[in-house]
Formats: C-alpha cells, sequence, structure tokens
C-alpha cells in the first residue's frame, strides 16, 4: 500500500515539478524519482539531497523523503522531512497526512489523531483520514469514537467495503451483535465476498472463545 502511494504521487509531483521548474533541478528529481520507483530507496534519498540543494524549500522533496524514510521504517526521519513539508505548506494535504500514518504506525495516537483532523479540517471528503481515524479509535478501545468514523467514511462513499468490516469490528465489541451481521450482509450485497466471509468468521471464532 505505502509502496503504490508514493508511486502514485511521483507520477503527479513530477508533472507539477516540471511545469515549474527545469534544467538541473527537474533531471535531478526525476531521477530521484525513478530511483524510488525502482527500490533504490538509498540512492533515491541522496538525490533529493542534491535537490534540496537547488531548492531547500521545495516541499515536494520534503514530502517524497518523508514517504521513502517511513517505507524504510526510519520514523524519525520521516517524521522530521514530513514536519518541515508541512513548516513550509500548511495546508498540504499529503504532508499532514502521511504525518497521521507515520503516528499511527509509531502508536502516538493522540498526534496522529490531531493530523488527520487536519487533514480533514483542509478537505471534509477525505475519506481516508476518517477511516484511519477509525483504526485509531479501535485501537484504543474507543468504539464509539470508531463507530462514529467509519460511518462518516460510508456517507462519503457508500461502497467503501473496509469501512463496513470496521464497523461490524467494533459493533460485535460493543455488544451489538446483530448490527455486526448486518455487515455481513451488506459486504454480500457489494459482492466483497472475501471480507464477508472474513468477517463472519471472525464473529464465529469470537463467539467460539466465550463457550
Amino acid at each position: 500500500m505505502k509502496k503504490r502511494l508514493v508511486t502514485s504521487l511521483i507520477i503527479i509531483n513530477v508533472f507539477l515539478v516540471s511545469l515549474s521548474f527545469g534544467g538541473e533541478f527537474t533531471d535531478r528529481f526525476q531521477r530521484a524519482n525513478s530511483l524510488t520507483k525502482e527500490g533504490r530507496y538509498r540512492e533515491a534519498i541522496e538525490e533529493y539531497k542534491e535537490v534540496l540543494k537547488l531548492y531547500p524549500d521545495n516541499v515536494v522533496v520534503y514530502l517524497q523523503l518523508g514517504l521513502i524514510y517511513a517505507i524504510l521504517k526510519d520514523y524519525d526521519r520521516a517524521i522530521s522531512n514530513s514536519l518541515t513539508a508541512v513548516k513550509i505548506k500548511p495546508d498540504s494535504q499529503a504532508a499532514n497526512y502521511n504525518l497521521g500514518l507515520v503516528y499511527a504506525e509509531t502508536k502516538n495516537y493522540s498526534k496522529a489523531i490531531r493530523y488527520f483532523n487536519k487533514v480533514i479540517g483542509l478537505d471534509p471528503g477525505n475519506l481516508l483520514s476518517y477511516y484511519n481515524l477509525g483504526l485509531i479509535y479501535a485501537a484504543r478501545g474507543n468504539y464509539e469514537k470508531a463507530i462514529e468514523a467509519y460511518e462518516r467514511c460510508l456517507k462519503i462513499n457508500p461502497g467503501y467495503a473496509k469501512a463496513y468490516v470496521g464497523l461490524g469490528g467494533m459493533y460485535y465489541k460493543s455488544g451489538l451483535k446483530a448490527e455486526a451481521f448486518k455487515q455481513v450482509k451488506k459486504l454480500k450485497a457489494l459482492g466483497e465476498t472475501d471480507l464477508a466471509n472474513g468477517l463472519s468468521n471472525w464473529i464465529a471464532e469470537k463467539e467460539g472463545n466465550k463457550r
């Protein structure tokens, strides 16, 4: 998932940078992106650092570095570069979202919630921020908040299957078994048979453990 995110951002960023810059900057930036797509992350990092020598305040480069360090599980550097991106461009949805992801990955849930909420403030229809909030609240045992976040996902996109899975789990843990099984039916109606079976089997396993 993270690698696909990096690749999709690279495609967008190369286009944007090409509109604004040229010469050595664009050449190095495109080479760094190519190295990233090839999984040659250490080499890509060095190229991005050379780019920053040319344009020290380029938010896109800090964003890319943050993503690469996150892939390498070097979370301190991932956070540092993403924070720099936010400092340069406070309304960068990508930088704020990536900070939320890294803080969630490192179980710093309070900060993760802060940055996902910041993204939602910038874009109230940001489905993935609501979904990640659902995961965080679930991990914290705040099932009511998790349910609220998953329901917001489904208001934005009623076909977002993962939100039904999340809801099913939270309803079950809240003692609302009938509501949990409704999510199984909804997943089947969407044609998400594997997810429906996975949720159904999870509920059955939990029920078996009670006996």
